[in-house]
């Protein structure tokens, strides 16, 4: 059970950090076309990507599981399994994309602090 706790929130934060690194090069390349405070575009970009990220976790949670795409389904005496199956699946890369949006959020955070925590010192 902890190793794969540890394995589930070692994916998230590979994720959050890849997440961050790409879209901070993407907000970098945008300031250099377009002039204005980098830093802010920076934070401002990965928290609009952390929250698109997280809604789209809350939608794919309520989206309902379309049994007529299901390739496992043989005849009609599997279908509630597979159904249920299909709804675990759903549910747990909700779960995934709703862990990634949060931990997105909290590192963009974190990040943001000890920047201008040390901009603010050594001023």
């Amino acid at each position: 059970m902890r190793q794969t706790i540890l394995s589930y929130l070692k994916k998230i934060v590979k994720y959050s950090v890849m997440s961050i690194i790409i879209f901070s090069l993407g907000a970098v390349a945008f300031t250099l076309l377009k002039p204005g405070p980098m830093l802010k575009r920076i934070f401002d970009a990965n928290y609009l990507i952390a929250a698109l990220i997280i809604l789209y976790g809350i939608v794919t949670y309520f989206a309902p599981v379309n049994i007529r795409k299901i390739k496992a389904v043989v005849d009609h005496s599997n279908i509630a399994e597979v159904a249920r199956e299909e709804k675990e699946k759903k549910i747990r890369g909700a779960y995934e994309s709703i862990a990634w949006g949060i931990c997105n959020i909290v590192l963009v955070g974190l990040i943001e602090f000890i920047i201008l925590r040390s901009i603010l010192l050594f001023r």
